[in-house]
């Protein structure tokens, strides 16, 4: 793939499959080692248990299949020969990224699924009524403020979903955010020692496990917890310059967005966005690998305007 010219539709097409395609392998590989291994783990514990034969986070696994749930649907076409068979493979491969993405147990990735899902029916309901697409957006946007808003105003409701979210996945969310809590409390509290610059890469880890000594954080400091928010994380090792920086980045893509309006463009900024939120996902390869090729994939031409 030569850099210095547009990127086809054809070879477009080839990274989208062969990127679903690796994570439909990837997936049989983990369910074969799920139950053929002689401890139940995999099956009953779901998370890491799961992924331990591919040596990959849950949470970034649990990104590419939301990711590749949105490919399968935008371009896995089941028009013309074989029309059943095509629709019921295309069905039975949505159903296994859904329930697999339950099964990792990654609250940002269960939280991107519902997001996507919202957004497709959003979409629906605006083609439906004939609304100009750069209205979506902003009715889009405005319907997760609103949310987002009862959630936090509503506090008994965090605790209403926390039920329902540890019976769907075995996983008190509670007990999981309270760690982040405090991880993000004293990350906070490192940031702001160096705001503007932050305390560079070398530095960064040791300044944030002095805050995890300051606020009696001991397990931070134990397990060498990262600040798990990629936005902290930014702002601990660059300050405001490193985190207008990746702010400029994210904006690249609503702007390719307002090009192309491919609705894949907009799940990769949810995906990027809710796994931000809960990790830092670019101080590990497999989440500097996933931002780095797509980012440049969707900024390289106009290619996914056509592609549908």
């Amino acid at each position: 793939m030569q850099l210095s010219k547009e990127i086809t539709i054809k070879v477009l097409k080839s990274v989208i499959y062969s990127f679903v395609i690796s994570n439909i392998v990837a997936l049989f590989i983990c369910y074969l080692f799920a139950i053929y291994t002689k401890d139940p783990l995999p099956l009953t514990k779901g998370s890491f248990y799961f992924t331990e034969i591919i040596d990959i986070h849950p949470t970034y696994f649990a990104m590419y299949l939301v990711f590749s749930f949105v490919l399968l649907i935008e371009y896995f076409n089941v028009k013309g020969k074989y029309y059943i068979l095509k629709t019921v493979v295309k069905t039975t491969l949505l159903l296994i990224f859904v329930l697999s993405v339950f099964f990792l147990k990654s609250r940002s990735a269960i939280l991107s699924l519902c997001v996507t899902i919202l957004f497709y029916l959003f979409s629906f309901v605006l083609r439906f009524f004939k609304l100009r697409k750069n209205r979506s957006l902003i009715i889009y946007a405005s319907v997760i403020a609103i949310l987002f808003i009862i959630f936090f105003i509503r506090f008994d409701l965090i605790f209403t979903i926390n039920d329902v979210f540890e019976k769907l996945i075995n996983r008190n969310s509670l007990e999981s955010l309270g760690v982040r809590f405090e991880i993000w409390k004293s990350t906070l509290y490192a940031v702001l020692e160096s705001p503007y610059f932050g305390h560079g890469i070398g530095d960064k880890q040791i300044e944030l496990e002095r805050s995890y000594y300051i606020n009696g954080f001991d397990e931070g400091i134990d397990e060498g917890y990262n600040a798990h928010n990629q936005f902290l994380e930014s702002l601990l090792t660059g300050g405001l310059l490193l985190f207008s920086i990746l702010f400029l980045l994210i904006r690249k893509l609503f702007i390719q967005y307002k090009k192309t309006y491919n609705k894949s463009i907009v799940v990769f900024i949810i995906c990027l966005i809710s796994a931000m939120s809960f990790e830092s996902i670019l101080v590990r390869q497999h989440g500097i690998v996933f931002f780095c090729f797509f980012f440049c994939l969707i900024n390289k031409g106009l290619s996914w305007k056509n592609i549908n």
